[in-house]
């Protein structure tokens, strides 16, 4: 009911915004479609901007990056806007381009069941990490930290709006427990670089539901 779905034949869709009056406008924010995990192939990949007929986006359109599916962190993509009088390359999904060519997989990690094996540098836009289990503990599982490093094993940065954590009851950490407000033991601390450390105010503690496995 909050969505907008139409066919799709191999025709383009427009929609026009009148603001009414002239405003300088830096970017937009998209939502793509995210009725389903299967709902999310109906989304928009290609999405061409103008502004009083200028375009401002590459000739073969803005990437837009699929929906993960229903999940309770805001999945929206910003671009920003700008003129474009000529195209780039297409941007590709999948192993960075200085990969072409390659088909070096890794084998799929003890218990993991899986239907595919995941290519030797994955790339996408959103990572999603699925904590199974503790070393034993039945009400608690926590990190110090957590990073990630590109093809050339540079640090990508994290910025916290990017980084969400959610655990059953909409609980992110002990900090949304009734009797455990102002803990420091936070998301945003799984990036703030502080992982080699034994003090608490820097690592992440989340309630397991239930006291069971599962974040």
């Amino acid at each position: 009911r909050s969505m907008w779905l139409v066919p799709f034949q191999g025709a383009r869709y427009t929609i026009r915004i009148d603001l009414g009056s002239p405003r300088r406008v830096l970017g937009l924010k998209v939502w793509n479609y995210n009725s389903s995990v299967e709902g999310t192939y109906r989304g928009v990949k290609r999405i061409l901007v103008f502004l009083d007929n200028l375009r401002l986006s590459p000739s073969e359109g803005h990437l837009l990056r699929k929906a993960p599916g229903p999940t309770k962190f805001d999945f929206g993509q910003r671009i920003r806007l700008k003129s474009s009088t000529g195209g780039g390359g297409l941007e590709r999904i999948g192993t960075p381009h200085i990969f072409f060519g390659q088909t070096q997989t890794q084998g799929p990690v003890e218990g993991l069941i899986q239907e595919y094996e995941p290519p030797t540098l994955p790339c996408g836009f959103i990572f999603r990490f699925e904590l199974s289990a503790t070393w034993d503990d039945r009400f608690y599982m926590g990190l110090n930290g957590l990073e990630l490093y590109d093809q050339f094993d540079r640090l990508v940065p994290v910025r916290e709006h990017n980084l969400h954590a959610v655990c059953a009851g909409d609980v992110a950490s002990v900090a949304d427990l009734e009797n455990c407000r102002g803990d420091p033991r936070t998301p945003s601390k799984l990036r703030d670089g502080h992982n080699n450390t034994w003090d608490d105010s820097h690592m992440w503690l989340p309630p397991l539901p239930g006291g069971g496995p599962g974040v």
